[in-house]
């Protein structure tokens, strides 16, 4: 088994321009089912921003430190709002932007 995954990890080729992507690509479609203060942002963070409140990340936070202190108390984690924000952008950017995949 160990020796699949060496050859797969060899098998992966990343291009320079595999992130590269259109605005046609991610244009939004049909508004008709979003509410109508969504469909007046203009940037990915004001978007992020809606659903992402102020109050909602410091709660995320408290509870990622949390579980992190109960988990290995001699080792806690100190997540940060910052990387709270980082972790959830690029995990949304990840389900909107298809690359290759390193599993395949």
């Amino acid at each position: 088994m160990l020796k699949e995954k060496k050859q797969r990890k060899e098998e992966i080729i990343w291009l320079d321009d595999s992130l590269n992507v259109s605005q046609e690509d991610n244009a939004w479609t049909d508004f008709r089912s979003l509410p109508a203060d969504i469909c007046e942002v203009d940037q990915p963070y004001q978007f992020f921003s809606y659903f992402f409140t102020k109050d909602i990340l410091p709660y995320i936070t408290e509870l990622t430190n949390l579980f992190s202190v109960q988990v290995r108390p001699e080792k806690p984690a100190n997540i940060s709002e910052d990387e709270i924000k980082a972790f959830v952008g690029i995990c949304i950017y990840m389900s909107v932007i298809h690359l290759p995949s390193t599993r395949s």
